[in-house]
């Protein structure tokens, strides 16, 4: 980055909050230094970024509003200045509607498991004040399951829990990523892997209700079946193919 836009960006976090970055966000300046820091003569990128950021940006900041820190996009030059979400909707993404229904025809959903009175996806459904990992998923059909982005490791732990004591399959939309410890452990269990191919999911903006772009990461499917032992099964199906399933779905 160097020096002019090292200052730059300080400067502005003194402006902003006596040091600290701005309260719509999680980072502060240790992430700063971790970004700013040479290594071997390059920038090293900010590994731990929010919801919906992955390694290919270099800095995540949820910056207020338009705002750019003099001399460090002119300087770093692959400077992403993201997000605007705010932290209380990190956590509240909504499934599209054709993914869903496209995979309800197969599975036949009853019960999700992750939602909010706004975003739920079936007739009976539990919510944060639910705390749904403390609930049996009792349910009549398979259940869904699009978990909080920010700790997916004790859904993983009770989907493969309910699949097997309610007897029913189970779900779960997720980052398409095998390097984490979350993955490991479904792997102990999960029937079978999907990851969806030739695209991007791009999903439902709390706020707006609308679908939103800047996934960084893929997404693949988690599936507990009950009745079989764990076959740990890597499949694939596109993205072009779910959606043409859901939006003949949709319309009919």
């Amino acid at each position: 980055m160097g020096e002019r836009g090292h200052e730059a960006y300080l400067s502005w976090l003194r402006r902003t909050g006596n040091g600290r970055c701005d309260n719509r966000t999680k980072n502060n300046s240790a992430n700063a230094q971790a970004y700013i820091r040479p290594k071997n003569g390059r920038h090293a990128p900010l590994l731990n970024s929010s919801r919906g950021l992955g390694r290919k940006h270099w800095l995540s900041f949820d910056y207020p509003g338009d705002m750019r820190i003099p001399g460090v996009a002119e300087e770093a030059g692959r400077v992403t200045l993201k997000s605007n979400t705010d932290p209380g909707d990190k956590d509240c993404w909504q499934t599209p509607l054709w993914l869903f229904d496209a995979l309800d025809m197969e599975f036949g959903f009853w019960l999700d498991a992750a939602a909010s009175d706004s975003n739920a996806l079936c007739q009976k459904y539990f919510t944060e004040s639910d705390d749904s990992l403390s609930q049996e998923w009792e349910s009549m059909g398979a259940i869904w399951c699009n978990p909080p982005y920010s700790k997916i490791l004790p859904w993983v732990e009770k989907a493969a829990e309910q699949s097997a004591r309610q007897h029913k399959a189970v779900v779960m939309l997720v980052p398409e990523d095998m390097s984490v410890g979350w993955f490991s452990k479904a792997l102990q269990t999960v029937d079978e892997v999907r990851v969806i191919t030739d695209g991007r999911i791009n999903f439902v903006h709390a706020t707006s209700g609308k679908e939103q772009k800047g996934n960084s990461k893929g997404s693949m499917l988690l599936i507990w079946r009950p009745f079989t032992s764990p076959r740990r099964v890597i499949t694939t199906v596109s993205k072009q193919a779910l959606m043409g399933i859901g939006n003949q779905v949709r319309a009919a």
